[in-house]
């Protein structure tokens, strides 16, 4: 059988286009593979190992066994992170100062981690970066915010009751009724000023220290919990033999008094702004209470005494003393 070549095909045909390999000597080649020679290297056309998407996609790679698209071709679109949209949401979210920040930041680095590990799945690192970072800022401010409110407070509450009971304590009556409301100051006497100065040191000793407490005990205890144009400052007083739970009530400023004072020190005077209106104590070695100025007590209601009633017993049956004598009768009939 004679050997076919290319030649030998119909004509209008260019086989040598279509085959992946080179066969110009085509008979040669064809001899040696029926006489079980070794066959020539092949060396495969790169274009016929892929194969255009049918949907016009050149980058889709063909099936290895099939010749369909690849997984890469096929994979959904990327979605976007729930968690890190809510850690942004929380962030941005003051209504709830600290709290919302504290589980943006939290949520922030979920998202983070869920989103490198989704292998391409998950998007929204963006919004997860932009979560955490405001959320850091925000609890930053708080943070020092509040220790700055903490300090001035705690500044207030060493002051108020260190200026207030070491003038007491020296018996300057002028300047202390400086330090009290305008009408507290006309109301009290000189004598009221000086038992309270020597209530303080007979029973509790010389004035050490006093601080801002939260105790709501003296209100409570007092039984007033709402006061005119003042409120109540709670303070913890140390005095040589003793401690007190106190509630000095202040009296807001006037409208025209814009800033408290300073001494020379740069120190601010909180009694030149606040006046004491009323101080109300409680003594936690009895749970008595007392008050500055003393609080007079109401007179007793006296108790409305009930008349006693006469019981009158109904007449027993029978008894001769409570029954009429026939002429008796007569006698009430004929009208007497």
């Amino acid at each position: 059988m004679a050997d076919v070549g290319i030649n030998t095909m119909p004509a209008g045909i260019d086989l040598r286009s279509r085959m992946p390999f080179d066969l110009r000597e085509s008979g040669q080649g064809l001899s040696q593979m029926r006489r079980g020679a070794a066959c020539p290297s092949i060396e495969l056309d790169p274009m016929m190992t892929q194969m255009n998407d049918p949907y016009g996609n050149p980058s889709a790679k063909t099936h290895p066994d099939y010749g369909y698209g690849s997984e890469q071709g096929m994979s959904a679109p990327a979605k976007t992170s729930i968690t890190a949209i809510l850690s942004l949401v929380c962030a941005l979210f003051i209504c709830i100062p600290g709290i919302a920040q504290t589980l943006g930041l939290f949520l922030g680095f979920i998202a983070v981690f869920s989103i490198m590990i989704s292998g391409g799945r998950r998007k929204g690192l963006v919004l997860a970066i932009s979560g955490i970072v405001i959320s850091g800022v925000l609890l930053t401010g708080i943070g020092l915010g509040g220790f700055a409110i903490y300090g001035f407070v705690k500044t207030m509450g060493r002051s108020i009751p260190e200026t207030f009971f070491t003038t007491v304590e020296i018996g300057d009556m002028t300047a202390t009724r400086a330090l009290l409301a305008p009408q507290l100051s006309q109301s009290i006497s000189d004598e009221e000023l000086a038992l309270f100065q020597a209530k303080l040191s007979t029973e509790f000793g010389k004035f050490q220290s006093g601080e801002f407490v939260f105790s709501g005990e003296p209100m409570e205890r007092s039984g007033r919990n709402q006061y005119q144009n003042a409120f109540p400052f709670p303070m913890k007083l140390r005095f040589d033999q003793g401690d007190l739970i106190a509630a000095m009530i202040l009296e807001q400023p006037q409208s025209g008094q814009q800033s408290p004072p300073t001494n020379a020190n740069g120190q601010i005077i909180w009694l030149e702004f606040f006046k004491v209106q009323e101080i109300i104590f409680v003594d936690p070695s009895d749970s008595s209470v007392w008050y500055f100025p003393q609080r007079t007590a109401a007179p007793p209601v006296p108790a409305i005494e009930e008349s006693p009633t006469t019981e009158i017993a109904p007449p027993l049956v029978g008894d001769p003393a409570n029954e009429e004598s026939p002429s008796e009768t007569e006698d009430d009939a004929n009208g007497g």
